[in-house]
C-alpha cells in the first residue's frame, strides 16, 4: 500500500493519455481540392496524395482512399473501423498472375506531429480488415468480370521509418528491390479476420534516429510472403494452362486500413493510471482490452493492461473488484447481455491465471444497459463497447463469481 501511495504522490500530476503522433490517423481530413467520391476505387496514381491531408502514395500505384456513409447502398467496402474514411491497399498480387514485370504492392506514407526521440520505445498500431468481396470487385475493375479472383490474407505487413519524406514520383517498390529496404517492424504471421471484423496489428519499436515519416505496406516479395489459403505457383500454373489472359486465376490480398497510432510505449503508465483511478474514483475502464467481433477471447493486445491490473490487485490482497462487460446496442439485447458477461468472465479468468484469487473477482455482464455515450454514431458505439473494473465496497458478492 505504501508503494502505491508513493507512486501516486510522485506521478499522479504526470499521468496523461499517451499522445498519438500520427497526423490524420484515420484519414478523416481530406484536402480542399479532393475529388474523391464515396465508395469508389482510386484509378489515378496521384489521387491518394492529392486527396488525403498529411498522407501520400507513389504515383505509379493506386492505393484507395475510401469515403463511406451509412446511407450508401451497394458499397463494395466494409464500414471503416472509426469515422467515415479509411485507406485500402493491395499487399499481395504476384506478377505471375498480373502479367506485370514485378509483384504489385501498394504503399502509403504518413507523417508524424514531431520527430521520434532516439532511444525511446514506441507502440505502433493500426486496424486492418481483409475483405473478400472488396478484393474481388477491385480486380474485376482492372481485369474485367471474366477474371477469376482468389482473395487471400497475407503476412509481412510492415512499417519503415524515414527522417524525410519519400517523394511521390519515386518508384519506391523499385527502391526496395534495388537496395534491400527492410521495414523496422513487420507482422510475420498471416493477418486474418472473420468476415466484417477488424484486427489490430501492433508492434513496438525503439527509435535510433529522429524519424518524422513512415511507410506502411508489404516490403517483401510475394515469393517470401505467406498467405491463407495457400495457393502455390505450381497449382496456379496448372489451373491457368491454356487460359486466355483475362480469364486466368489471380491472387490478391487487399486490406482496408484505419486508425494508425504511434505513441510512446511506457508500460508503467497503465499501472499508475490503474492505481490512481481505483484509489480515487473506485473504477477504471480497461481501454486496451480488446475482443474480436462477437467473441469473448481476450486478444494478445490486451495482455499488458491486464498484467498491470493483476499486479495492482496483488499489491492490494484484501481488495475485491467487479469486472463489468458492456456493449453497444447493435444486435439483440439478450445476446449482448450474454456476450458482455462472457467477456467479463474471460477477463476474470485471465487475472486469476496471473495469481489473483478467483474469489476476489466478480464477473458481471451489463450488455447495452449502461451506455456512456450515444449509440447513434460509430464513435459513441466504440466508447460503449468496454470492460470496466470497479472496487466493491461490500464484502458480499455483488454479481456472479468469476468461476
Amino acid at each position: 500500500m505504501r508503494r502505491i501511495l508513493l507512486l501516486l504522490a510522485c506521478w499522479l500530476p504526470l499521468i496523461l493519455t499517451a499522445q498519438n503522433l500520427v497526423l490524420n490517423p484515420g484519414f478523416e481530413t481530406l484536402k480542399p481540392n479532393s475529388s474523391i467520391k464515396p465508395c469508389q476505387y482510386v484509378r489515378a496514381g496521384k489521387a491518394f496524395t492529392n486527396a488525403v491531408q498529411d498522407w501520400s502514395a507513389f504515383n505509379n500505384y493506386t492505393p484507395d482512399i475510401v469515403i463511406w456513409h451509412d446511407s450508401l447502398r451497394n458499397c463494395p467496402y466494409p464500414q471503416p473501423h472509426g469515422g467515415h474514411n479509411m485507406a485500402g491497399i493491395i499487399a499481395y498480387h504476384p506478377n505471375a498472375d498480373s502479367g506485370y514485370e514485378h509483384d504489385y504492392h501498394e504503399l502509403i506514407q504518413g507523417k508524424l506531429k514531431e520527430p521520434l526521440k532516439p532511444g525511446v520505445t514506441y507502440r505502433i498500431s493500426c486496424w486492418v480488415q481483409q475483405n473478400d468481396s472488396t478484393a474481388i470487385k477491385h480486380l474485376e475493375a482492372v481485369f474485367g468480370r471474366s477474371a477469376s479472383i482468389i482473395p487471400v490474407s497475407c503476412n509481412n505487413l510492415g512499417v519503415w521509418f524515414t527522417e524525410g519524406p519519400i517523394i511521390p514520383t519515386e518508384d519506391f517498390n523499385k527502391t526496395i528491390r534495388d537496395f534491400g529496404v527492410k521495414p523496422h517492424v513487420v507482422e510475420n504471421t498471416v493477418v486474418r479476420n472473420k468476415p466484417g471484423a477488424w484486427t489490430q496489428v501492433t508492434a513496438t519499436f525503439t527509435a535510433d534516429k529522429p524519424y518524422r515519416h513512415f511507410i506502411f505496406g508489404n516490403f517483401s516479395s510475394d515469393a517470401q510472403t505467406q498467405t491463407f489459403p495457400v495457393v502455390s505457383d505450381s497449382l496456379m500454373a496448372l489451373r491457368n494452362h491454356n487460359k486466355p489472359y483475362f480469364q486466368k486465376l489471380k491472387r490478391i490480398a487487399y486490406y482496408c486500413v484505419d486508425d494508425f497510432s504511434i505513441e510512446e510505449y511506457r508500460p508503467e503508465d497503465a499501472s499508475l493510471q490503474i492505481a490512481a483511478a481505483l484509489s480515487t474514483q473506485k473504477t477504471y475502464t480497461l481501454t486496451k482490452v480488446l475482443f474480436n467481433t462477437a467473441e469473448a477471447i481476450v486478444l494478445p493486445e490486451s495482455f499488458a493492461e491486464l498484467d498491470a491490473l493483476a499486479a495492482y490487485l496483488q499489491e492490494q490482497p484484501k481488495l475485491r473488484v467487479e469486472i463489468g462487460g458492456h456493449t453497444d446496442n447493435v444486435g439483440e439485447e439478450r445476446a449482448n447481455a450474454l456476450l458482455s458477461e462472457n467477456r467479463a468472465k474471460a477477463v476474470c479468468q485471465y487475472l486469476a491465471g496471473k495469481g489473483v484469487a478467483p474469489e476476489r473477482l466478480i464477473a458481471k455482464g451489463y450488455g447495452e444497459s449502461k451506455p456512456v455515450a450515444g449509440n447513434d454514431t460509430e464513435a459513441g458505439r466504440k466508447r460503449n463497447r468496454r470492460v470496466e473494473c470497479k472496487v466493491l465496497d461490500s464484502t458480499r458478492p455483488q454479481g456472479r463469481p468469476s468461476h
